[in-house]
């Protein structure tokens, strides 16, 4: 059965005696009797039947002297240029010396999993319309779905986030693409830019409002944890709201006059690193876009037999952005909880269990043998936490936005709290938590009122004694 291809022709799928085949096939005008003259190409894949019309109608159009102007200068295999492969041309150059391993990853994780897999990405560069873009980013990757568990239905699998992350990728390969003289310019990509709905903004303000009532939860995991063994951590992130890359991948050498208080002098700690996880690459080949598999037949990178990297964790040399560097004092039971939390770790390292991995040998934050506290694992803990006290499935993430709300909440200067929970910018700090502070704006609002209806109470007082005293004059 031929499936339309969004103006691109059809594809059809054939079984054949060697085997399944696609035929890609799109019609380019009649001849002199009327007749349809179709441009053909087959192959294994979908992608390659795609691949082998376009490199026919290439030759058909040369041949006919129909050129379009679009395709004049460039070699065939450039005009055959299709989305998934641009995409795959631009990863490939990439200055790896600038940009980390797992940056790397989140852009090759979203091209294949996102923006080389077809339809999308079997769409011949040069012929990519603005209104395919826009569909793409707000229709397909809107629909995508997964399942919330074993018969609880499904969820939207990318959040708006996600999704103007993937934009953001494919952004950038466009505008190298364009650089590169492969297009002229990148089409419909301002158009396509996912973004807030009214109704989705909406509720967006409403979970804000709804969160910042939420300051008692805090304040119920830190009653509850006194004396625990994992209380630093916590009580680390919810005071300082720093992010959990940040507090798991702190060292002791970051704290000053902790250890060994100096009089009139706070201790601090110094936020400019976080906890990273070495990258392991496929080195077999690229994933499939129709099965997701690699060539090797395994979906984790560190079991492919031609990996490149080895697996682990190591000390990033900053934190999620420039800003994020800063220095802060510590509070009287941060610094108490904290000296307690290191005599209890050096008394692990006394074990023959201790075995910490190579430069992770000053984790602030470790099991009892020394092992760097993975994310997953950090994040499992909070939930857990959480549940144990009813309070819900509350995401790792909760701790820092719950120290941000209730700072804002408190009407502290915007500048103080930027800095403290290490935003690049106060704008970045006033849009996402302002709206959140309703004891903030119960205070102006008081102070507003209070002005503005200062002679109010005087006034009602004179009309009273007015009503007062006529009626006693009627009475005699």
């Amino acid at each position: 059965m031929a499936k339309n291809r969004n103006g691109e022709g059809s594809l059809y799928k054939m079984t054949t005696i060697s085997g399944v085949r696609w035929q890609a096939t799109t019609t380019v005008g009649k001849d002199n009797k009327g007749k349809l003259i179709r441009i053909t190409g087959t192959g294994k894949t979908q992608a390659e039947a795609i691949a082998r019309r376009q490199k026919n109608l290439v030759r058909y159009l040369q041949k006919q002297n129909s050129m379009p102007s679009a395709y004049e200068g460039h070699r065939v295999s450039e005009i055959n240029l299709t989305v998934a492969r641009m995409l795959h041309k631009w990863l490939g150059q990439l200055n790896r010396e600038v940009i980390n391993d797992t940056v790397f990853r989140g852009y090759q994780h979203r091209v294949e999993l996102h923006l080389a897999p077809p339809p999308f990405g079997d769409i011949p560069l040069k012929s990519l319309t603005p209104a395919q873009v826009k569909k793409h980013f707000q229709e397909t990757l809107f629909n995508k779905t997964k399942t919330k568990g074993k018969g609880k239905g499904v969820e939207p699998l990318l959040s708006i986030s996600s999704r103007r992350n993937i934009w953001v990728v494919f952004n950038m390969a466009m505008k190298w693409a364009v650089v590169e003289g492969f297009i002229e310019k990148g089409p419909g990509l301002a158009e396509a830019k996912p973004a807030f709905s009214r109704t989705e903004l909406a509720r967006k303000q409403v979970e804000q409002i709804e969160f910042a009532k939420t300051r008692w939860k805090p304040r119920a995991i830190l009653a509850e944890l006194a004396g625990r063994r994992d209380e630093a951590q916590w009580l680390l992130q919810l005071i300082l709201a720093c992010r959990q890359s940040e507090k798991l991948g702190l060292e002791w050498k970051n704290f000053n006059n902790l250890m060994r208080p100096v009089k009139g002098k706070p201790p601090t700690v110094i936020i400019k690193q976080q906890l990273a996880r070495n990258q392991v690459f496929h080195q077999c080949g690229t994933r499939d876009p129709l099965t997701g598999k690699f060539p090797c037949g395994f979906a984790q990178a560190n079991r492919c037999p031609q990996k490149s990297g080895k697996s682990g964790y190591y000390i990033y040399p900053s934190p999620k952005t420039y800003g994020g560097v800063r220095e802060l004092p510590i509070p009287a039971v941060l610094a108490q909880v904290l000296r307690e939390h290191k005599k209890e770790q050096d008394k692990w390292k006394e074990s023959p269990e201790w075995n910490p991995p190579e430069g992770l040998e000053d984790l602030v934050f470790t099991t009892q043998t020394g092992q760097p506290i993975r994310h997953q694992q950090d994040t499992k803990d909070w939930r857990k936490l959480c549940q144990e006290l009813k309070l819900g499935d509350l995401r790792g993430h909760t701790a820092r936005h719950f120290a941000a709300t209730t700072l804002v909440s408190f009407g502290y200067p915007i500048e103080f709290i930027s800095q403290i929970i290490g935003h690049s910018s106060e704008e970045i700090t006033r849009t996402i938590y302002t709206k959140a502070s309703q004891d903030a704006l119960t205070g102006v609002l008081q102070n507003y009122e209070d002005f503005m209806l200062k002679d109010r109470q005087a006034a009602k007082e004179r009309r009273q004694r007015k009503i007062y005293n006529e009626a006693k004059n009627r009475t005699f």
